[in-house]
């Protein structure tokens, strides 16, 4: 096993937005907010741009801020940012020992709160098989990824509704993502799930840039990734190839990729101004391999 601590790992991640005015009015006062990285997972080292924005943090989450004076009737602008991250340090899993009871009363109580608004039958009664089979909270998520791999299947450009994730025998990386989480808070171990990218490698051995979720447990000793699309719990090896983008703590409440606000010099109920992400392209080095992947969208 590499020893991922002592070099770590920088990520450059460079996005370039479009964005245009739809009316047939000025609008003033712009201020766009783009989710860009998670704080709990990179610190900054550069921020980049044209125009340049601000970082702003709320909670796990960093958003890049960008001001605009006016954008003229029907006029258009193209949006680029580049952000260099360096990654934190994610630990080995060798912490198999910890059990539920280990996580602190408060965070299992909130985490049943949480369950109380997903409560089908089947959900109930795999989560009564995990917890008679052990109390260790990541053989738990294992006996959880082994009935996800067995039941749903995981079709990546597959999207429904996650809440009846459990009523079919498929679902996409988010779907497959929101299962786990729904068992892991009703076995009171605290989840969220995190949206970024994937960068995998394809059959000619290039590099490929996936839209992707995964999930997060908590544990005693720090939060674990776990891909339930994969499935795995991710090591610290694995975790160079997940590039976390936002933090959704609780599924119910959104967390946008982007949001807008403007006035218009006359008044109007229309949405405005259109916002369209171009592409994403992602560097970065793993181990003695240079990675360049990226998304035309």
């Amino acid at each position: 096993m590499s020893n991922t601590s002592s070099n770590p790992q920088h990520v450059i991640i460079d996005r370039e937005w479009h964005i245009r005015n739809t009316l047939n009015t000025k609008l003033v006062s712009i201020t766009l907010k783009f989710a860009s990285f998670s704080n709990e997972h990179f610190d900054l080292v550069t921020l980049r741009g044209s125009p340049l924005g601000k970082i702003r943090s709320n909670g796990p989450n960093s958003f890049v801020i960008i001001k605009l004076n006016e954008l003229k009737p029907r006029e258009e602008k193209i949006i680029h940012m580049q952000i260099h991250l360096k990654r934190r340090q994610y630990k080995a899993n060798d912490i198999f020992s910890y059990t539920i009871d280990d996580i602190p009363e408060k965070l299992r109580r909130k985490a049943l709160i949480q369950a109380k608004f997903f409560t089908q039958r089947r959900v109930l009664n795999v989560v009564r098989r995990g917890l008679r089979r052990s109390k260790e909270i990541l053989s738990v998520i294992e006996f959880f990824l082994n009935f996800i791999k067995r039941n749903i299947q995981c079709v990546l450009d597959a999207y429904e509704d996650s809440y009846t994730i459990f009523q079919r025998n498929y679902g996409g990386v988010e779907e497959l993502a929101f299962a786990l989480f729904v068992l892991s808070i009703h076995s009171q171990i605290p989840a969220r799930i995190v949206k970024g990218y994937r960068i995998i490698h394809d059959s000619s051995h290039e590099s490929k840039l996936l839209e992707y979720a995964w999930v997060e447990v908590f544990t005693p000793d720090r939060w674990v990734a776990v891909d339930s699309c994969a499935p795995r719990i991710l090591s610290a090896e694995d975790i160079l190839y997940y590039i976390p983008i936002k933090v959704i703590e609780n599924p119910m409440i959104k967390i946008h990729d982007f949001s807008i606000k403007f006035k218009s010099v006359k008044p109007t109920l229309r949405r405005g101004l259109s916002v369209h992400e171009n592409r994403v392209s992602i560097k970065t080095v793993i181990g003695n391999k240079s990675i360049i992947a990226g998304i035309k969208k």
